[in-house]
């Protein structure tokens, strides 16, 4: 057997100290030679373990370790492992340890996108690294189990309700509201961070009070972690939780701060103030408002195959406005797309070349003559547009973040930037010399003049970059280059940019109608949603492609076509609703009329009011018998 193997420190003081207290075992899923080579390096002297050694092919089921295999009753035996997983069945007797990762191998079989304490050149303390942690707490669960003041029984005691009591203890006077932490739509409750949580004796919510002691979030800048902030209680990484389960005690709060990102900074600004925590080698920025049913996967792997520095995901660009907003003028009905981005293109469809955004829509596109003579062609498009998702190689990003400090915007500064400088990359990540000296190519001597057959012989098709970079007759690259790809999402996914009260509309009547995939519902025969707590009043109709919220309820003879209207909303009698978006907590009275327009949550509309392509801010009130026509309606801020 070849194996470099690293004991961790304390290992021996542990053993010793332990084994005055258990009975020890080495269980490991390897097979039975590295098990016994393991005992020999742990204890040579076979004090600790003797013959006491299970290996895989002791166990009595695939890919699962049992206790039906070591002598002793499941209510007296405590296990130690870095795998939960392992342990289906016997969960309550486990403790679970932090995996020691000192190879930098070890961080890649598991997955952490780390440096090993190899790589940085240090190691565990002793007196506090993991080893001297559990053997507290094993102490004190022995210490408990064998509590004299309990008597000499011990049939009826179970190590196990004990392991429970000294975890409760971790977090007992904690309560925690989570923020942005679980995905949509998933039941708090069952999410392993709640669970773990609540086991380690916290008290989980999900709604704020003045009793809540923590918010575990991982922004800052979410309602609640503000609110956190305000009312001076802690706000915490998720992490807080995760180390005071694996250390057995509260973590201090302040080493596991919540990233804030300054107001005002842009989205490169918001990147350089949470750089510290990036540590994989790409990572993927996806803009809030995207609406999409594009993987996310799908764009992180075109961008890993062509090694780029960059790749940004492109979609249609999406048509707008109101396909029935009840305008007289015939082309209120129509939706038409608009143009967002002018794109260049590579006749492979494969790498940017070119890309306008904003005002430089309207200027003369220039071109450089570097990037066409090296691509030979290049394809202009205005029905894409820039969709918000990119990935980074994050050592390039991190790079331009760090010396183009006047760079504020993703889209409208980094990008642009990446895909101009392509050809002249000044990026010192790449590794070939700079392009030009005087005017002329410099050869790098000594080179092997035959890497363009090299390259030539990896694939059939090059990319421009790698031609463009080599030296005369194919010899080692004399340019530095780096690779702007792009990945065009099909015809047939849904992207769409929630970044204004138009596309706020646009978007949810198409998720009630061509996208409904999106919405997580299930459409009855009449192809709406009607949430079943929802109630109609006589003669009101509910047409195709709309959604009614859960307890709202509508008076008699309504209709609503095309149209949300959101949960716990009170709709008075001969109401219309066209074209429209009712949020949460909408009062509507008797006789109103409304097209083309957001209603945002707790506005009230008094009786007869007429609205047509208006917003309604949150709390507003619209007085009888008002008639508006694309305005604005908000309370005035004092």
């Amino acid at each position: 057997m070849h194996m470099l193997t690293k004991l961790r420190p304390y290992v021996h003081t542990f053993l010793k100290e332990a084994s005055k207290m258990f009975e020890m075992y080495i269980y490991t899923m390897g097979e039975r030679s590295y098990a016994l080579e393991m005992a020999k390096l742990l204890d040579p002297e076979r004090v600790y373990f003797s013959s006491r050694v299970i290996s895989q092919a002791d166990c009595t089921q695939r890919h699962q370790k049992g206790l039906d295999v070591v002598l002793g009753q499941e209510s007296a035996v405590l296990i130690l492992d870095d795998t939960e997983s392992v342990w289906q069945k016997h969960k309550d007797n486990l403790i679970l340890m932090e995996r020691y990762h000192f190879f930098a191998s070890s961080c890649r079989q598991f997955g952490f996108n780390c440096k090993s304490l190899s790589e940085l050149k240090s190691d565990e303390s002793e007196p506090d690294g993991a080893l001297a942690t559990v053997l507290k707490v094993l102490q004190r669960i022995h210490s408990m189990f064998f509590d004299p003041e309990l008597g000499d029984d011990f049939s009826g005691r179970d190590v196990r309700q004990v392991v429970k009591r000294v975890r409760k203890d971790v977090l007992k006077g904690c309560k925690i509201v989570f923020s942005r932490v679980f995905p949509t739509r998933f039941q708090a409750e069952n999410h392993h961070l709640w669970r773990m949580a609540e086991q380690l004796g916290a008290t989980c919510a999900t709604e704020l009070d003045p009793s809540v002691t923590h918010v575990v979030s991982t922004d800052a800048g979410t309602e609640k972690s503000r609110w956190a902030l305000q009312e001076k209680k802690f706000l915490v990484h998720p992490g807080w939780i995760e180390a005071a389960n694996y250390f057995w005690q509260k973590q201090p709060e302040e080493n596991f701060p919540v990233a804030a990102v300054p107001e005002d900074v842009g989205t490169a600004g918001a990147l350089r103030a949470i750089a510290h925590h990036l540590t994989a080698n790409d990572i993927l920025v996806v803009s809030g408002d995207l609406v999409c049913d594009v993987s996310p996967g799908a764009v992180a792997a075109a961008h890993r195959r062509h090694g780029a520095a960059v790749t940004a995901m492109l979609c249609s660009v999406p048509v707008s406005g109101p396909l029935e907003s009840g305008s007289s003028s015939g082309k209120d009905k129509t939706k038409k797309p608009g143009c967002c981005n002018i794109i260049g293109l590579d006749p492979t469809k494969q790498f940017l070349l070119y890309i306008a955004t904003g005002p430089e829509i309207e200027r003369d596109i220039r071109v450089q003559k570097s990037i066409l003579r090296a691509v030979g062609q290049m394809e202009i498009r205005a029905d894409l547009m820039d969709a918000h998702l990119y990935a980074f190689k994050r050592a390039v990003l991190q790079e331009v973040l760090d010396q183009k400090d006047a760079f504020q915007s993703l889209q409208q500064d980094v990008l642009p930037y990446l895909v101009r400088s392509q050809l002249r990359s000044e990026l010192s990540l790449n590794g070939a010399p700079h392009t030009e000296e005087n005017g002329h190519d410099k050869v790098v001597p000594g080179i092997n003049q035959v890497m363009l057959s090299q390259l030539l012989a990896k694939t059939s098709t090059p990319s421009f970059h790698e031609l463009y970079a080599m030296g005369p007759n194919g010899s080692a690259p004399v340019r530095r280059t780096h690779k702007c790809c792009v990945y065009i999402a099909s015809q047939d996914k849904y992207c769409a940019r929630l970044n204004s009260i138009q596309a706020f509309s646009d978007i949810n009547r198409d998720v009630i109608g061509e996208a409904s995939h999106l919405s997580g519902y299930s459409f009855s025969a009449q192809n709406n949603i009607i949430h079943p707590s929802a109630e109609l009043g006589s003669k009101t109709t509910v047409g195709q492609n709309c959604m009614l919220g859960e307890g709202s309820q509508l008076g008699d003879k309504c209709s609503v076509k095309r149209s949300v209207i959101g949960r716990h909303c009170r709709i008075g009698s001969n109401v219309k609703v066209v074209n429209s978006v009712v949020m949460n907590h909408v009062t509507i009275s008797d006789g109103c009329s409304i097209q083309g327009s957001v209603i945002c949550s707790n506005a009230q509309l008094q009786e007869r009011v007429v609205l047509k392509d208006c917003q309604v801010g949150a709390g507003f009130v619209v007085t009888s018998g008002s008639e508006y026509k694309g305005e604005f309606l908000a309370k005035k801020e004092r």
